[in-house]
Formats: structure tokens, sequence, C-alpha cells
């Protein structure tokens, strides 16, 4: 015997479930290793802003970020990318990433709540945000390499 087709009640259930699960879940989370010229690798747990919607929020409201944290924004495919400050209350590092896992440019301690652009030096895929003087201390610089793994 054949089943019936689920109706469009059944249909905005299962979707109203699955986005539930997907925000009980929180954000998709990947570890960076950032590997500078001298000196041992760091490895931050980022956040993943991977959507537009994601990307446009940010940081935004925040007003702690944990050491060896950020949150890792994903374009999709290299591209010229503008960021900013707005509604962040934290000091920041800025790390423009090429879709190779190159370091292409750092903004390092970035004023929070800043509408200045901080734009990339040449077509990015990522842009990693990270504690101000974090970059420094882990002696990164353009030029040294970022690798990623997703986090479970």
């Amino acid at each position: 015997m054949r089943q019936p087709r689920p109706g469009a009640a059944s249909v905005a259930a299962i979707v109203v479930v699955l986005m539930t699960a997907r925000v009980a879940a929180g954000p998709e989370r990947v570890a960076v290793t950032l590997i500078p010229h001298t000196g041992s690798p760091v490895v931050i747990t980022a956040e993943l802003a991977a959507t537009p919607r994601a990307r446009q929020q940010g940081l935004m409201w925040r007003r702690e970020l944990a050491a060896g944290t950020g949150m890792l924004f994903d374009f999709g495919a290299p591209q010229p990318v503008a960021m900013w400050m707005q509604e962040t209350y934290v000091a920041l590092d800025m790390l423009f990433i090429a879709d190779d896992g190159r370091i292409v440019d750092i903004r390092a301690d970035r004023r929070p709540l800043s509408t200045m652009l901080e734009e990339s030096a040449s077509a990015v895929r990522y842009v990693l945000e990270i504690n101000a003087g974090e970059a420094a201390r882990g002696g990164l610089r353009p030029g040294d390499t970022a690798s990623l793994r997703a986090l479970p």
C-alpha cells in the first residue's frame, strides 16, 4: 500500500525540528592552525561565519572573546573583502587569508565600534578575527600560513 505524501503542516513541522536542532547544536566551529615562519603554531577555535547573515553579524554586540578563540569568515571564493568594527565591542586583529591558506594581510589592534573599512590587500577567501594582540604574540606576519579543520 502506498503511503500518503506529507502535507504542508507535516513538512513545516519537520523543518522546525531541523532548525531547532541546528540552533541547539550552536554555531559550527573550526580549528584554525596559524603557522608562523618562526615559533610555534597557534591554534584558534573559531566560530564559522559562512552565510551572508552570519558574516554580516560577525562578532557584533559581543562584550568579550575568550583567549584562543575567534571567528572565521568564509566568503566561499577569493574576492576583495572589506570589514569594519561597527557594534563590535572587542578590540580585534583581522587576518586576511587567501584560498591556499597564505596570510595576505594582518590588521592589528582594530578599535572597537569603528566604522573605518579594513580592506584586503588582494582577493581573499577568509578573514579570521581574534583578540587584539594575539597575532603579534604568536609572531604572525603576512606570508605565514593557516590550515583549517572542522570540529565536531
